[in-house]
């Protein structure tokens, strides 16, 4: 359970979440925030069947959703993270002449986007670098 009582560990189906948003919307006060309980949902939701499928679903605004996403997941405070321009990795000492280059380009479902040009003798762990992105690590 969150702090908020919904297991989400429990995967909702669209049409479970649409319902709880139209129950929101129909309830009084409107005008006010998403509640964060929906929003996580909507998350859940887009990580599983992508931001635009979801965002028509629900009806939800496609750029708030797909910020919340790139923040990975839930309880998030939907502020958009900054993404670094450049990002060195420092590679070790290489034999004279002896170099490797590689190119990694990698997009999430959220459309983040992330190109590692590598020229080293020896690449990281492109495999622990690649879930670290997808999960949203760094």
């Amino acid at each position: 359970m969150t702090g908020r009582g919904r297991n989400l560990g429990a995967a909702e189906s669209v049409e479970q979440v649409r319902r709880r948003f139209e129950d929101w919307r129909r309830s009084p006060g409107r005008g006010r925030r998403i509640p964060e309980e929906l929003w996580d949902s909507a998350v859940h939701l887009a990580e599983e069947h992508g931001v635009h499928r979801t965002r028509l679903a629900l009806g939800l605004n496609g750029q708030a959703l797909k910020e919340r996403v790139a923040l990975g997941g839930p309880g998030q405070s939907g502020i958009a993270p900054t993404s670094p321009a450049f990002v060195e990795i420092e590679a070790p000492s290489l034999p004279l002449g002896a170099s490797v280059e590689c190119v990694l380009e990698l997009e999430d479902r959220a459309g983040a986007k992330l190109r590692l040009q590598l020229r080293s003798a020896a690449a990281p762990d492109l495999g622990a670098l690649t879930r670290a992105f997808l999960r949203g690590e760094g």
